[in-house]
């Protein structure tokens, strides 16, 4: 039974509680931006460009009396000391199992396990991944060597993600390192990373955040001037709510980018004029109140970029005029969609719009009117359940209707 820990004369001994496997576990959405990590945490030390190390600070005892982990490192001269009195030498995959009773009582954390912390050395380090489940005993890593180049931590499976991984620190790496699909996906517990270095993004990033659920803001260290997919690279990233990244070199994919981010409440200051497709990118932001006018010419595929968004009030002047998708920016078939939006000054729209339900005025909707392109072939602007709808005039239905739109 994990457990908190007391002072009392016999010294420091372990109560129960409920801690729970990680912040994903309980359902839990951070609401705040800044990660505190705890302060009963062992410290995991700094490392120099010139050292080739990775400490990973693990729990013990958390359900059950012994912990196992289990890795591959490859490099030269490795050498492991595992915290707790013994060491294992050698490249390839190690596992060990650790002992509560081996591992120092005044260790114990709040949380309700005992802490080691792990050394990895060498004099090169070329690789670290994790092996089956058994790294849901990280808490945290700080990784350093100038010969690393894959260390992969995510998974699309949660049976081998470090789900209570919750900082990661990288201090050096290879200069031909790179992340890429689903490199921290399902790190459910993630709530930081820093680096020293560029992060380079492969060629593809999809998936690069998928459901790090506890995910608070990414700051600028990534590289996307070679990615060409970043479709839902922060899917269900519910926690997520700010991001401070250049994507001006950035061309490709952006479906579903942010879609399920609950708590993002301010849209980020994106370049986004090498985007080619937006669907669903703010899909499911409840949170979202603003958007930036972002360059979107080259956007193709914009389909549903905007929906189940109820907060949201106003779309600003995105062009759309090379668009090719139907339901181009935003849905409003329930008043859950984008029930708020009451005006939208976005450009060029050639292809069908449901804006259903929405909150949007005789002015707001003769403006969406003037805003359209010439309608694609036989194509619908729906407005109905409006309450400007029922003062629309025939001259005002007739703004679209002369652009070749049907308005039921």
């Amino acid at each position: 039974m994990p457990g908190a820990w007391d002072e009392s004369t016999d010294g420091r001994v372990e109560t129960p509680v409920n801690w729970g496997d990680s912040l994903a576990d309980q359902g839990a959405v951070i609401d705040e931006l800044e990660y505190n990590r705890p302060v009963d945490w062992l410290p995991l030390p700094s490392i120099a460009f010139d050292e080739h190390k990775i400490y990973l600070l693990c729990s013990v005892g958390y359900e059950y009396q012994y912990s196992p982990i289990s890795f591959t490192v490859n490099g030269t001269d490795i050498t492991i000391d595992w915290g707790d009195g013994t060491s294992s030498i050698g490249a390839g995959e190690h596992s060990h199992l650790w002992d509560k009773d081996d591992i120092d009582p005044g260790t114990i954390s709040t949380r309700g396990y005992r802490q080691v912390v792990v050394e990895i050395s060498g004099t090169s380090i070329t690789e670290i991944s994790f092996l089956y489940g058994d790294a849901m005993n990280v808490l945290d890593i700080h990784l350093g060597s100038s010969s690393l180049t894959s260390w992969r931590l995510g998974t699309s499976s949660d049976w081998v993600a470090a789900r209570r991984l919750e900082h990661i620190r990288v201090f050096s790496l290879a200069s031909n390192a790179t992340v890429g699909t689903s490199f921290f996906e399902s790190l459910n517990a993630l709530q930081l990373i820093e680096s020293d270095v560029t992060l380079k993004v492969a060629t593809s990033g999809s998936n690069l955040f998928k459901n790090c659920v506890a995910l608070r803001r990414v700051g600028n260290i990534f590289d996307f001037s070679s990615c060409t997919d970043l479709s839902s690279a922060f899917e269900g990233c519910r926690s997520l709510k700010e991001v401070d990244f250049d994507l001006s070199q950035f061309s490709g994919t952006m479906q579903s980018l942010f879609e399920g981010c609950a708590l993002m409440t301010d849209a980020p200051e994106l370049e986004l004029s090498g985007a080619t497709n937006i669907s669903r990118l703010f899909y499911g932001c409840t949170s979202l109140i603003n958007i930036p006018a972002y360059s979107t010419t080259s956007v193709i595929t914009s389909t549903n970029a905007i929906l189940f968004c109820p907060s949201l009030r106003y779309v600003p002047a995105w062009n759309l005029t090379n668009t090719t998708t139907t339901n181009t920016y935003y849905g409003g078939y329930s008043n859950y969609s984008c029930g708020n939006l009451s005006w939208s000054d976005v450009v060029g729209l050639t292809r069908a719009v449901n804006l259903r339900k929405a909150s949007l005025t005789r002015d707001a909707i003769v403006n969406i009117f003037n805003n359209l392109g010439t309608a694609s072939g036989t194509q619908t602007i729906d407005v109905r359940a409006n309450p400007g709808y029922a003062s629309l005039t025939a001259d005002d239905k007739n703004i679209a209707i002369n652009k070749g739109w049907t308005v039921p």
